[in-house]
């Protein structure tokens, strides 16, 4: 699918998805894994089917994941940032509530003691989980939020009334345990905002780039919830389990 196809495509379904939406993975059971006759906990085995690298992807899907009783999550956005902060010093004041609606309750859970953007010296021109793992190790970071996001606006026209525009955001994100280099957790939010009413402060653009600023700091605070869910699920690293 080319470039212009898959946006014609991820436009579609961000307004087919519900309009306030957030699907988490789930954090893997203790169901999952068997207990032997000495009662140690064990993954469960499969047959293999491949040659080289089984061994290894074995041991990823048998990797128990445990985290620090406090963490650092480090956080890096990896799509294009347009969120014409430069332009006054009220898109000013929306742009920062982007990072505070992820940042600020990311900071207010138990189990993590900070939570800030990857520095920009530490991030590559081009990004493979390898190397961000490395940066986020560098940073002393326990975990790696990555999340991109998107976002649409759609305008129903009118003869005798206000046109209609609604903004529609979605966020993709994945916690990456740094110790171990596996993708804990995925996230997928999808939020709406209806563009404000007409006022003298912004013309009819501004309020479009509004209500998608809005949008999107709702989706970014979903992100911010999935996460602080599944560190409260998460056992602690070097406890007994």
């Amino acid at each position: 699918m080319n470039q212009s196809g898959r946006g014609i495509f991820i436009s579609a379904l961000l307004v087919l998805l519900t309009a306030c939406s957030a699907v988490g993975s789930d954090f893997r059971p203790p169901a999952y894994y068997q207990e032997n006759s000495q009662g140690d906990s064990k993954p469960l085995v499969g047959q293999s089917l491949f040659g080289d690298n089984d061994q290894k992807i074995a041991a990823m899907l048998d990797h128990r994941v445990a985290l620090p009783q406090l963490n650092r999550v480090a956080i890096l956005k990896i799509s294009p940032d347009n969120y014409w902060r430069h332009y006054s010093d009220n898109f000013n004041q929306l742009s920062d509530s982007l990072v505070s609606s992820l940042v600020m309750p990311l900071r207010a859970s138990a189990r993590v003691y900070d939570a800030s953007f990857l520095p920009a010296m530490l991030i590559p021109a081009e990004y493979n989980l390898p190397i961000l793992r490395e940066a986020a190790a560098r940073f002393q970071a326990d975990t790696l939020l990555i999340y991109s996001s998107q976002c649409q606006t759609y305008r129903r026209f009118r003869f005798f009334d206000e046109n209609k525009s609604r903004a529609y955001c979605q966020v993709e994100a994945v916690l990456l345990d740094v110790r171990s280099g596996i993708i804990v957790q995925s996230i997928a939010s999808q939020e709406d905002y209806d563009r404000p009413p007409a006022s003298d402060q912004y013309n009819a653009h501004e309020r479009d780039k509004q209500a998608e600023l809005e949008a999107l700091a709702k989706a970014l605070g979903e992100v911010a919830r999935q996460v602080v869910g599944f560190f409260e699920q998460v056992p602690v690293l070097g406890a007994s389990q």
